[in-house]
């Protein structure tokens, strides 16, 4: 008779142990996965942002040298535009007072020469190689998730169907 009683209570004890440990992991998830805070996405931009669009830059017809983003807008808001993530690059974006525009200049780098030799001292002196920073946010290919700061409050919006328009 004890014997029963203790393996209801051993079952009933694994199962509000593992339902707890579900429950836990469960709520250390937000709306956008396992984001900061400071990186889930706003569900609206603050700003209107029409007219998008990029280009890509090619050298010798067929190798892309890199790309820059256009954000158009009426006149300098007041939200301070910091940055997009692009095409798996996260790039600073400049405020164009001439064109009332953001614009993102990307340039892919090329690989640098190595120095191989026989003496260590010598190959001290190449560069280490940039590590890729990951993107916070899923994106599809022709969209972006621009960075901000308003009022001192910094969020992320997403612009969707970014055209590559040809010069």
């Amino acid at each position: 008779m004890k014997m029963i009683y203790l393996k209801r209570l051993g079952v009933a004890l694994s199962v509000v142990a593992l339902f707890a440990i579900f429950t836990q992991c469960a709520s250390a998830q937000n709306k956008e996965g396992n984001l900061p805070k400071e990186q889930v996405m706003d569900k609206e931009a603050p700003i209107t942002t029409e007219n998008v669009y990029y280009l890509m830059r090619y050298e010798g017809g067929t190798k892309s040298k890199g790309f820059t983003v256009y954000i158009p807008v009426d006149k300098k808001p007041d939200v301070e535009l910091e940055y997009i993530y692009f095409k798996g690059k996260k790039v600073a974006l400049q405020y164009d007072d001439k064109n009332t525009m953001y614009v993102a200049k990307h340039v892919f780098s090329d690989k640098p020469d190595l120095i191989m030799s026989d003496d260590p001292k010598e190959e001290f002196k190449n560069q280490l190689p940039a590590v890729k920073e990951k993107i916070p946010f899923e994106i599809k290919e022709n969209e972006g998730v621009v960075g901000y700061t308003k009022s001192g409050k910094k969020g992320h919006f997403k612009i969707v169907d970014i055209p590559n328009k040809t010069r």
